[in-house]
């Protein structure tokens, strides 16, 4: 197996009025996307912290809860982790603090509005999307989804 040098994490944040922040980025080599928060781990990073030192980068906010979703391995020939937590009860705390050359917009939107952003073309964070539509398809669905979010 190849070894990629950094695992990720994926965060989707909701906040204390049960929005959920989605980003629209531009980031240096690629086009414009949709999204929520995500970022690599630093070597030895707890997934953890990372989930939280992402969020408050890209968004400014901080949550009161963070759970793991879902960590997966996204290729059977890399050696990489995938970890997506929600982050319940976010809070602005702070502006947001980007590395050269991004641009993140975000954007507070319902659950509704989530799902249909989840389907689009250009959305970045397909294995999130991939479990938000497995999760639908199962019995009682939207009210699992609804749960595990908090909405």
């Amino acid at each position: 197996k190849v070894k990629r040098r950094e695992d990720t994490v994926t965060i989707i944040p909701v906040t204390t009025d049960e929005k959920i922040i989605s980003t629209r980025e531009e980031q240096p080599g690629s086009e414009l996307f949709v999204s929520v928060s995500a970022g690599r781990m630093y070597q030895g990073e707890d997934p953890r912290d990372a989930a939280k030192r992402e969020l408050l980068e890209e968004t400014g906010y901080a949550p009161k809860k963070l759970v793991l979703w879902d960590s997966l391995q996204p290729s059977r020939h890399i050696d990489w982790a995938h970890y997506i937590f929600i982050a319940h009860g976010c809070e602005k705390i702070r502006p947001q603090h980007l590395d050269a050359g991004e641009r993140i917009t975000i954007r507070n939107i319902s659950f509704t509005q989530f799902l249909r952003l989840a389907g689009r073309d250009d959305f970045r964070a397909k294995d999130v999307a991939l479990k938000v539509f497995r999760t639908l398809t199962s019995p009682r669905g939207e009210q699992k989804l609804r749960n595990v979010f908090g909405v």
